[in-house]
């Protein structure tokens, strides 16, 4: 069962590793994403807005945040706006099962760095965060 934020530590590389956060609601989509990434990075995982800024106001210098724009209680936006107005400047990847691109409207951000459709294609999961970290090739 996945009962809040958890973060995959491996103590003998976790200081060298980029630090991502995966916001979502689905258990699914976060374990993917958590298998996904965990050998390469430091992930950390929740399932709400809230918990997501607590995380991030409790923890900072995350190098990316995945987050879903569709939640309950609070959306990806509302998040993206109370980041930006505690001056979090975390870069940020919306996330969307939806086929919309919520980053279109969300335009005017700092930090947005586009879209990501859901459900995740595994290989691009994994290319899209290295090009979003080290834009010169990947970091992971």
């Amino acid at each position: 069962m996945d009962t809040g934020p958890r973060a995959r530590q491996d103590s003998a590389v976790s200081g060298a590793r980029a630090r991502v956060l995966i916001v979502d609601d689905e258990v699914a989509v976060r374990r993917i994403a958590e298998r996904v990434l965990g050998p390469d990075y430091e992930v950390v995982v929740t399932s709400d807005g809230d918990e997501a800024l607590e995380v991030l106001a409790g923890a900072p210098g995350f190098a990316l945040v995945l987050l879903d724009a569709s939640m309950p209680r609070m959306s990806g936006r509302q998040v993206l706006e109370q980041m930006r107005e505690r001056g979090d400047a975390t870069p940020v990847v919306m996330c969307s099962g939806f086929g919309d691109d919520p980053a279109d409207e969300l335009a005017a951000f700092p930090n947005l760095r586009g879209h990501m459709p859901k459900p995740y294609r595994i290989a691009e999961l994994r290319e899209r965060v290295r090009a979003e970290l080290d834009p010169r090739g990947g970091i992971g």
